[in-house]
């Protein structure tokens, strides 16, 4: 994805962004800046002590929601207009009182606020997602928990493009990021249990042949409840292993929503019960 881009979820809009913070600025400032307006430079205007600190802080809460939203120019005139008040003079009763260059660029900045803001929201791309799929996307650590995260440092990115995938309704590409994590998962697995990882040139060895050499491994323990626990990881193994190929054993080249979402349970029921296991 370009880092300059960003996707917002409904949900991001209306918490992250505080949008009513949006809301309830801009139509005050839009009431200011045309009554101020009508009246003209030649006069001078006026803000009691109460109003004033209401405008201001609803600014500063303006301000840091077009920070979030990446709206420079809109940015830009809104930490111009908290310059200019602070610049305004203070008056008897302890309000403001704007004339001359200041009362212009105050005016000027309140109607560019609105002007722009209108601009820059026509030019952002906001995606909805599923009220559920809120947690997959806003997350980056501890997707499948912290003890699969502590167990395969590796696999944590992967696991986490897993979820924005599957949120963003990607499934073959949720797919090709659960496979990557499970490769960490099944290498740790075999090297736990000193099966052979590698082939000869170094690289890792399919996934039909791994689980073989696990599945022998196994077979070689004395019967026990430690043996158990393994054939346990092995199926969890084989049952991640179906979900992600065909009958041929090799990966498809696309995936729908069931698979890909067996493919996620798969994955996360085999890291977690890995990442249990190597704890005990």
């Amino acid at each position: 994805m370009n880092a300059h881009k960003q996707i917002w979820t409904l949900w991001d809009f209306m918490e992250q962004l505080a949008v009513e913070d949006i809301l309830s600025a801009l139509p005050m400032l839009a009431s200011y800046g045309t009554k101020w307006s009508q009246a003209g430079l030649a006069e001078k205007q006026e803000l009691f002590p109460d109003t004033f600190d209401l405008i201001y802080q609803s600014v500063e809460r303006l301000q840091r929601a077009l920070s979030d939203l990446d709206a420079p120019i809109s940015l830009r005139a809104t930490t111009g207009l908290l310059s200019s008040f602070d610049a305004s003079i203070v008056s008897e009763n302890g309000g403001r009182v704007f004339v001359g260059q200041n009362l212009a660029t105050t005016m000027f900045c309140m109607t560019q606020i609105g002007n722009s803001l209108h601009i820059e929201l026509g030019q952002r791309f906001f995606i909805k997602l599923r009220g559920a799929n809120k947690e997959l996307y806003d997350q980056e650590y501890g997707l499948f928990g912290e003890e699969v995260d502590d167990a395969f440092p590796d696999a944590i990115a992967d696991i986490s493009e897993a979820g924005k995938c599957l949120a963003l309704e990607r499934w073959t590409a949720t797919v090709f990021h659960l496979m990557r994590a499970m490769e960490v998962g099944v290498a740790t697995l075999a090297d736990k249990l000193q099966a052979t990882v590698l082939n000869k040139h170094g690289e890792t060895l399919p996934w039909g042949i791994l689980t073989g050499n696990i599945g022998d491994k196994i077979k070689l323990m004395p019967d026990g409840s430690v043996k158990d626990d393994w054939q346990v990881m092995h199926t969890l193994l084989h049952s991640a292993n179906r979900a992600y190929r065909t009958k041929t054993a090799h990966p498809k080249k696309t995936y729908d929503e069931k698979e890909a979402a067996a493919a996620f349970q798969a994955t996360k029921s085999f890291t977690q019960a890995m990442a249990e296991r190597m704890g005990s």
